[in-house]
């Protein structure tokens, strides 16, 4: 199995089924893992595709808000995602 189904696994049981339907705005953070350096853009196409693999998002072209950004403590990946004005959260 490859990482991007044995994430898109991971998510599907986290989000129970839920999912946005539409537009929708998203905030990525992010615990880098070391003292790497590390460009924050290359985490968002991953995470996007993991999101449409899972079903939790239909596409993300639908995408109309983005925002991402390290973090120095927490879980690994953190992400939420909210159904915007003409979206519906099912």
């Amino acid at each position: 199995m490859n990482w991007k189904k044995a994430a898109a696994w991971e998510l599907a049981v986290q989000v129970k089924s839920r999912s946005i339907q539409g537009r929708f705005k998203i905030l990525i953070e992010a615990v880098a893992p070391d003292k790497r350096r590390r460009d924050i853009d290359n985490i968002c196409k991953a995470i996007l595709d993991v999101l449409v693999a899972a079903r939790v998002i239909e596409d993300d072209h639908m995408c109309r808000d983005l925002h991402v950004r390290w973090v120095e403590s927490g879980p690994p990946i953190r992400i939420i995602i909210e159904g915007i004005e003409g979206g519906k959260e099912i």
